[in-house]
């Protein structure tokens, strides 16, 4: 089942759109083209789900407009599911090499919204992991406990971050050290 109030495509304008929240976050996580690759490699495997608190099924979900799964979180003690279906894949090699997909929750979802997941590789060779959510609270006790569900998703937001960096170092290492053995080279996003 679809959300009964569709979102927008493209540019996710809040003023149209009454009691979402909109959120952007462009980090910086590599530098060339083995650690694009490492990026899109662990979001193919949605390694930003790999927090303690939350577990995603089927493991991995299919990358592919249509494909549904299911989020569990276990937030204050509770666990809760939620369904999520992706509508689309991002797959570029020109201009700029871009990798990802974007879902939105189904109507049991405790939030009404979307959420963009997208590796860049820019022209420098940086290598940016773009998240863009919108949402907004459906359920009557949620809304009432609002600032502690938005600290919930900070929260998810700061792991998904902490979970994509970790895998692109972690790729990092294993190729420095498959090329160096028994030498240890800091990676140059430690340096």
């Amino acid at each position: 089942a679809a959300t009964k109030e569709p979102l927008p495509e493209g540019p996710w304008n809040t003023a149209k759109m009454p009691g979402f929240l909109r959120a952007d976050h462009t980090v910086r996580i590599g530098h060339g083209g083995h650690d694009f690759d490492s990026a899109c490699e662990a979001l193919r495997q949605w390694t930003h789900y790999a927090q303690d608190w939350i577990r995603v099924y089927p493991r991995p979900p299919k990358l592919e407009a249509g494909s549904t799964f299911v989020v569990a979180a276990k937030t204050y003690g509770m666990w809760s599911t939620s369904a999520c279906r992706v509508y689309e894949v991002i797959e570029q090699s020109t201009p700029t090499k871009r990798f990802g997909f974007a879902y939105r929750t189904l109507a049991h979802h405790v939030e009404q919204g979307a959420a963009r997941f997208v590796v860049e590789q820019r022209n420098d060779g940086d290598v940016m992991l773009e998240i863009r959510t919108i949402s907004r609270l459906k359920h009557l006790l949620p809304r009432l406990l609002s600032p502690l569900g938005r600290r919930v998703q900070r929260i998810a937001l700061a792991g998904a971050i902490k979970s994509i960096e970790a895998a692109v170092l972690k790729a990092a290492r294993t190729e420095s050290h498959r090329h160096n053995p028994g030498r240890i080279e800091l990676h140059p996003y430690c340096r």
